[in-house]
């Protein structure tokens, strides 16, 4: 999809869109779409097909240039397998487009309930089913992935301000430690923004946006939610306790606190990458700084000597 497209649609021009897709399976069905403001690499729509409501994702402008559709897909259909997502029922690989079941009641989380010890328990029985799903075809680690934003800044000529290069300079030699410790890989979703948890009364959390998944080292996407959320150490002990069944080693909480600091790297330089590539209202500029200072605060702590002394 080109990002004219992503840019210019409404409502009219969507759903003429959508019916001249390759197998759409609703070509004579009365199509009704509203937009939703939510997500930061597509463009969300809810759509009615003949009354029935259902989520709509079609592709933000420039992702083509860190997301890999089919790979999205994939992801989204082994978490409606293991009961973690929602169904998929329709998807246009060109495209990228997608259309899957709308989450009724569901809301997304909010950072607040976090706080709430069954949501952190939930948190990790999701990554716990998603985990022992067989791997994916495509591996992605978030040292790839770190790996591959330094690549792209460099390609886009975007320097790094003099704090930004320190943080990568001191990060590296311990991206090399922790790969040759060895690393566990597992299926992920790889993106732990608190958003993309859905929750109903009643009903069980679900995890959506699929945008990242990959094969990935076990330890990053706690290490993650720790880490965007800024969760208190006992907080992150009972989702250890409930993915984990046990007490976690002192190995496993030296990775979980090293893959902390690899989300904040991470992070802060994809939105340095989509601040130089992408127009947006998000200010990435903004969102990047913030996780690379995180890092560079993150770097100094105690608990980061003894991690690398624990791998």
């Amino acid at each position: 999809m080109s990002d004219r497209i992503a840019q210019d649609l409404n409502g009219d021009s969507l759903t003429e869109l959508l019916r001249g897709l390759d197998g759409w399976p609703w070509p004579k069905a009365d199509l009704r779409v509203t937009r939703i403001q939510a997500g930061f690499t597509n463009v969300n729509w809810m759509l009615e097909i003949d009354g029935q409501r259902h989520f709509l994702k079609v592709p933000g402008a420039g992702t083509e240039a860190y997301i890999e559709r089919t790979e999205s897909h994939q992801g989204a259909m082994a978490a409606f397998e293991a009961g973690i997502g929602p169904e998929v029922l329709y998807f246009e690989p060109r495209s990228g487009i997608e259309v899957s079941s709308f989450l009724e009641g569901y809301s997304s989380l909010l950072d607040s309930q976090l706080r709430d010890p069954g949501v952190i328990e939930s948190i990790a029985g999701i990554y716990r089913q998603l985990h022992s799903r067989p791997l994916f075809s495509n591996t992605r680690t978030v040292f790839d992935m770190i790996d591959g934003h330094l690549e792209h800044l460099a390609e886009i000529g975007r320097p790094l301000r003099d704090y930004q290069s320190d943080v990568v300079r001191r990060w590296l030699p311990i991206q090399r430690r922790y790969l040759d410790a060895g690393i566990d890989l597992v299926p992920g979703h790889n993106d732990m923004l608190t958003a993309n948890y859905m929750v109903a009364d009643g009903g069980p959390m679900k995890l959506v946006d699929y945008d990242f998944a990959a094969n990935t080292d076990r330890w990053y996407e706690l290490g993650g939610v720790f880490a965007l959320s800024n969760l208190e150490p006992s907080y992150k002990r009972q989702a250890l306790l409930a993915y984990l069944g046990e007490e976690p080693s002192p190995g496993v909480l030296a990775r979980v606190h090293l893959s902390s600091i690899a989300t904040y790297v991470t992070w802060g330089l994809w939105a340095l990458v989509n601040a130089g590539t992408r127009e947006s209202d998000t200010d990435y500029e903004k969102y990047g700084a913030g996780n690379l200072i995180a890092a560079a605060w993150a770097l100094d702590l105690d608990e980061t000597e003894a991690a690398l002394l624990a791998l």
